[in-house]
């Protein structure tokens, strides 16, 4: 841990969150989350950590979706002090069955940004499809070449089966989608495993009646692209399709009303220009990213986001506004 995150560590619960946010409140938060378990885990937030969010959002903060904080600060941006949006990504369930609940608890909304193939049951994500090959091949995994990249066999002093599969997910990231696509197939009938063609109990989607109860409670459901490939990695005319029929899928089957966007995996390299402008042409109110500056909501296509997680610290230190304050420092002494 680095000098200056021992130092929130120790000053945060003293008051040093509470000075921090007072300083930026003028600043929304903005969290990402993904995924919801009973238990929360390095990968998921508990539902026993998620209400105590929720109590804290309740009590210190205004929640709005992600339109709304776009449409409000076009009309009125002085009166956003302390506000909080909460975004969840890709469409699983179990934003339905466990974080659904504690927000309806406590009178929070939120923003859902939904993969339109994996709620339709067209597919499942390619990430899961990739961890769950690696959890059933486990310890006797063999090697993994794909032209430049290697993963040698497991072994049992090696990398955990999640750790190796990130390492090979952030390898398919650099890829175009059909590389990606090939790869995996690949991988697949090396390992001799067939993958299922619905996803498992722990990456299940949403369905389209759930999404319509969570709307009519409040949630904004904002789109992911049908099939979430990265954007930057597949033809413009392709990358436009994903983006629109995203939209149009929502519409249809939930009503026309403002939704905004989420640019899948959304680092700088997976979105443009270019493709800004094709989401704000497909029709959407703004679109956001998976990564943090200090500067304010400048561009409506691409807003940045605290990572959501189970890490109670980590919680109250976005919320706090301590990055930003960082990100601030550092600039006055460049």
């Amino acid at each position: 841990m680095s000098i200056s995150s021992s130092l929130v560590k120790y000053l945060g619960p003293i008051g040093g969150f509470y000075m921090c946010r007072i300083l930026t409140r003028s600043h929304p938060k903005i969290l990402m989350y993904h995924h919801f378990s009973i238990q929360g885990d390095k990968f998921s937030t508990g539902a026993t950590n998620f209400r105590k969010q929720a109590r804290y959002l309740a009590e210190n903060f205004t929640t709005m979706t992600t339109s709304e904080l776009v449409k409000r600060q076009s009309e009125s941006p002085s009166k956003l002090n302390n506000v909080a949006i909460i975004t969840v990504d890709d469409g699983y369930v179990d934003f339905y069955d466990i974080a659904f609940p504690i927000l309806k608890e406590f009178g929070l909304t939120a923003t859902f940004y939904v993969t339109t193939g994996f709620i339709a049951g067209d597919t499942w994500l390619w990430t899961d499809q990739l961890h769950w090959m690696f959890r059933e091949k486990g310890a006797s995994a063999e090697e993994i070449q794909l032209n430049e990249f290697y993963l040698p066999a497991a072994r049992n002093d090696n990398r955990t089966w999640i750790e190796r599969s990130y390492a090979l997910n952030n390898h398919l990231l650099t890829l175009d989608d059909d590389e990606k696509w090939h790869a995996l197939a690949r991988i697949a009938e090396n390992w001799k495993l067939v993958v299922p063609k619905d996803p498992v109990s722990e990456y299940q989607p949403c369905r389209l009646s759930q999404l319509k109860e969570m709307q009519d409670y409040g949630i904004e459901i904002g789109g992911h692209t049908v099939n979430h490939p990265i954007l930057t990695n597949v033809s413009t005319e392709l990358a436009y399709k994903e983006i629109r029929a995203s939209l149009n899928y929502l519409n249809d089957n939930l009503g026309t009303m403002p939704r905004s966007f989420c640019y899948p995996n959304g680092n700088v390299e997976d979105y443009s220009p270019e493709i800004e402008h094709m989401v704000k042409d497909a029709g959407y109110t703004s679109a956001v990213v998976s990564y943090l500056e200090h500067s304010r909501v400048n561009n409506i296509w691409a807003i940045k986001r605290h990572n959501g997680s189970n890490d109670l610290f980590h919680f109250y230190k976005s919320l706090a506004g301590c990055q930003i304050i960082g990100a601030q420092i550092r600039d006055w002494l460049a």
